[in-house]
């Protein structure tokens, strides 16, 4: 006689499928699948993470940059180029060059605001009151010869609740060029990990917090340091339940260029164990066409300044 089928009355995003996973974890899986995928493509992009080759903190003083034409400089709120050549300004719609003499030209640059000379681009990007011009090159060799980014195979343990405690403040964290900067805390994320109780600070975004953090598989397994974006559902003055999923733990720019300025992880937010998650390392073509992906994905490194 057959015994009954069993009537999974769960929801359906909670019900078992044959390997053993949730409806749930599958489509977790694919949407992780997908944001790998535009990952690399924003890594690869022309103007992409590794295109970054400079970033040249400007004064008064007009100067110089290395493979720019004109003269660049700051009055303190916005940057301004003089002869830079023609190029197209995004975010302001203002066109430079377009004077009978180039060398008249100037256009104002905003913080955040690009300005394309032929195959380069320059953003802007700031470090408290100071102002730098940042250069992307799609010829860079960070470019040219990243190939893929290495990552563990999504694991659904890795998807860990956490409480978000509000914590408005403020905090001066080392960056990786040297420097460093003030940055707005959004609070804290208290979890349980292998029967222990850890907590990590979170920087302040519009959407949620993202985490700078380290654990004991940085050098051998993991680059020295990760990144890892939490959104919240409700305001940053709201207490809540969160989701780390640390299988989105990514590579922070200034592991592909040395011309970012990324906040090293604060104190307390370097783990005592593996978090073997997420993305792992650079894969480096051994003999990369400096032209091979200039076609390849045409994103640039927008939200990426950090």
């Amino acid at each position: 006689m057959t015994s009954p089928t069993a009537i999974d009355d769960r929801p359906r995003a909670e019900q078992l499928v044959a390997d053993g996973r949730t409806v749930q974890q599958h489509a977790d899986e694919a949407d992780w699948r997908r944001w790998r995928a535009e990952r690399l493509a924003l890594g690869q992009a022309p103007h992409g993470i590794a295109a970054a080759v400079a970033t040249v903190w400007l004064g008064e003083a007009p100067i110089e940059i290395d493979g720019l034409d004109g003269l660049w400089r700051t009055d303190g709120t916005v940057v301004l180029a003089h002869g830079a050549g023609p190029g197209t300004a995004e975010g302001t719609g203002v066109v430079a060059g377009v004077d009978s003499e180039p060398t008249r030209s100037e256009v104002s640059l905003a913080i955040g605001e690009s300005l394309e000379l032929g195959d380069k681009l320059v953003r802007v990007v700031a470090r408290e009151a100071r102002l730098a011009a940042r250069v992307f090159d799609p010829r860079s060799e960070a470019r040219t010869a990243l190939a893929g980014i290495e990552a563990f195979d999504w694991q659904p343990e890795w998807q860990i609740e956490a409480d978000f405690e509000p914590e408005a403040d403020r905090l001066r964290v080392d960056q990786a060029d040297g420097g460093s900067a003030e940055f707005p805390i959004a609070g804290r994320l208290r979890f349980a990990h292998g029967g222990q109780e850890y907590a990590l600070l979170g920087f302040r975004t519009e959407t949620g917090l993202y985490v700078s953090f380290g654990d004991s598989s940085n050098g051998a397994q993991t680059k020295q340091f990760r990144f890892l974006d939490v959104p919240l559902s409700e305001p940053h003055d709201s207490a809540q339940r969160v989701t780390l999923d640390f299988n989105r733990a990514y590579l922070p720019p200034c592991s592909f260029a040395p011309a970012y300025l990324c906040p090293l992880p604060p104190s307390g937010n370097r783990l005592d164990f593996a978090v073997l998650a997420g993305e792992r390392r650079q894969l480096q073509a051994s003999h990369a066409d400096p032209l091979a992906k200039t076609t390849a994905a045409t994103g640039s490194a927008r939200g990426t300044d950090r």
